[in-house]
């Protein structure tokens, strides 16, 4: 495992690797003041606006083959489901782009309005924080990406967050993928099946199509398939006290485990079909 300030990766065993990428963005609840300038964040704000407990769901996904990128840091300090221009109402004295919320990539305000950093910013000090944590933890994800693509002709991404159960009450788990737009088809409905066998109610885009990291990292054309994850924190964990179901909580990382084996087995599948593919083109030119 490679620990960095405000993010760790953890790779599986070279010959165990699949072209399986895990991210977590949301799951940290670290408030380092570095970043957050001496302001301060009660416990429970900084729960209550992470994906709670996914990091420990995604914890061993190494030993299913697949590699995991767990932030560290809170949300609220830096959101690395941001772009980079995403700016919060504020954050800055003149801005050309804004977010219509105080929740860009470097939150103004926790959930309960309560401020989490002096604003105005200045530019400076905006640009300094990304490049100190935003930037370092993107470029990493675009390095263990390229280094997969190299040996695998298709490679998918797997963006792991949670949601609150009323923002999709008729709904387990909501799969991602901007309409069809960040990653095949095929591999999309197999990872709801996989869901449904887990006797999970599933969805797709709505309310969530998938953030940042969807967008900039899936591009089917280019064989990079990318699929965020949303999982109702009624399965594994009680919404007021935010504790766990850790019974519950085993059975959302046993999902994920199949849900790596279904990505693997699609890659496979599509590895396998474009050989034939090539064999039968190649068949056909000899015989001219």
């Amino acid at each position: 495992m490679t620990v960095f300030d405000y993010f760790h990766v953890n790779q599986p065993a070279t010959d165990h690797a699949l072209p399986v990428l895990v991210e977590v963005p949301h799951a940290g609840l670290a408030w380092p003041d570095a970043i957050a300038g001496g302001f301060e964040a009660k416990l429970n704000s900084i729960q209550t606006a992470a994906d709670l407990y996914m990091d420990h769901a995604c914890r061993s996904l190494t030993k299913s083959g697949a590699t995991v990128v767990t932030a560290l840091v809170s949300r609220m300090i830096v959101d690395f489901n941001r772009s980079a221009d995403d700016l919060s109402l504020g954050i800055l004295k003149s801005q050309s782009k804004l977010s219509p919320t105080c929740y860009g990539v470097l939150w103004t305000q926790d959930t309960k309005g309560n401020a989490v950093r002096s604003v105005p910013m200045l530019r400076e000090e905006f640009r300094d924080c990304l490049d100190r944590f935003y930037f370092p933890y993107h470029r990493n994800l675009e390095v263990l990406l390229a280094q997969m693509k190299r040996k695998s002709r298709q490679v998918v991404f797997l963006a792991v967050h949670s949601m609150p159960s009323y923002s999709a009450p008729k709904m387990d788990v909501v799969l991602g993928s901007l309409k069809g737009k960040s990653g095949n088809t095929e591999l999309l409905l197999r990872c709801a099946d996989c869901c449904k066998l887990g006797r999970l109610r599933v969805g797709f885009d709505d309310p969530y199509q998938g953030g940042f990291s969807t967008r900039a990292y899936g591009k089917p054309e280019q064989g990079m398939h990318a699929i965020q994850i949303e999982f109702s924190r009624a399965l594994y964990m009680d919404e007021d006290s935010l504790r766990p179901n850790e019974k519950r909580l085993e059975h959302i990382h046993l999902l994920l485990a199949d849900l790596i084996a279904t990505a693997a087995d699609w890659v496979g599948s599509q590895i396998a079909e474009g050989a034939s593919a090539m064999s039968e083109s190649e068949e056909r030119t000899s015989m001219r």
